[in-house]
C-alpha cells in the first residue's frame, strides 16, 4: 500500500474501506479472493522509501506497480516507463539510486498479463533510448544487437552518417522475438565501432 488514507472511526464502531494495494511478488501468482493481510507491518527499507515517495507524487497505477516490481522482483529501473516519460524519469532515477543500479541508458517497454490461474506474467515490448557516438570522418554506419557471446541476432538499421562529435542516436528497437538475456547495441564503420551499449530483458 503506498498511499496514506485515513478513516475516522467512533468508539465501538466498524466500519469497511477499500484499500488499493500492490503486487510485489511478479514472478507468482495473484492473491485469490478473500485473502487476510497483516497490519501494523512496514515493507523493508527500499520498498519503504518507493511507498513514501509514491505517497506524494502521482502516477498511473502501471506505473506505480512497475516501481514496486523493480525493487521486490529485482527488475531494472528500465521498465518504469508510461506515457509521459519526462515525469517519469526522476522516480526512474530514484528507484536506479534505491537499488545501487547505474541508471540504464534506455526504458523497456512492457505489457503485463495476468492469467486466469493468477499467474503474472510480463512481456517485452519495445526499447528505446539514446547512445553516444561520435564520427571522425563520413562513414557507411551499421547498428547491430550482440547477444552475450558477441554474436549479432539482428541488425536494426544501417546508413551514412556525417562528421560529428559527441552525439547521440535515438534507438527504438522491436525486442518481442528476443528472448530474456544480455545484449549489446553496436554501432560500426567499415574498420571501427563507434558505439557500443548494453541492454537486458
Amino acid at each position: 500500500i503506498v498511499k496514506e488514507l485515513h478513516v475516522d472511526i467512533g468508539p465501538g464502531e466498524t466500519r469497511k474501506t477499500n484499500v488499493k494495494g500492490y503486487c510485489c511478488q511478479a514472478d507468482k501468482r495473484s492473491p485469490s479472493e478473500r485473502s487476510r493481510y497483516d497490519v501494523n507491518k512496514i515493507a523493508e527499507m527500499p520498498l519503504y522509501m518507493v511507498a513514501r515517495y509514491l505517497n506524494l507524487n502521482s502516477f498511473d497505477p502501471e506505473v506505480e506497480q512497475k516501481a514496486i516490481w523493480a525493487i521486490s522482483n529485482g527488475r531494472s529501473a528500465a521498465t518504469i516507463t508510461g506515457k509521459n516519460d519526462t515525469a517519469i524519469k526522476p522516480l526512474r532515477e530514484m528507484v536506479a539510486t534505491i537499488k545501487g543500479e547505474k541508471l540504464p541508458w534506455y526504458t523497456l517497454l512492457t505489457r503485463t498479463k495476468t492469467q486466469p490461474d493468477g499467474t503474472i506474467e510480463s512481456y517485452p515490448l519495445e526499447l528505446r533510448g539514446d547512445i553516444p557516438y561520435s564520427v571522425d570522418e563520413e562513414s557507411y554506419v551499421t547498428m547491430t544487437v550482440l547477444n552475450e557471446n558477441e554474436v549479432p541476432v539482428c541488425m536494426v538499421k544501417s546508413e551514412w552518417l556525417k562528421v560529428c562529435k559527441d552525439a547521440k542516436y535515438p534507438v527504438q528497437l522491436n525486442v518481442r522475438a528476443l528472448p530474456k538475456g544480455k545484449y549489446k547495441v553496436e554501432m560500426r564503420s567499415r574498420d571501427k565501432s563507434l558505439a557500443r551499449e548494453e541492454f537486458e530483458i
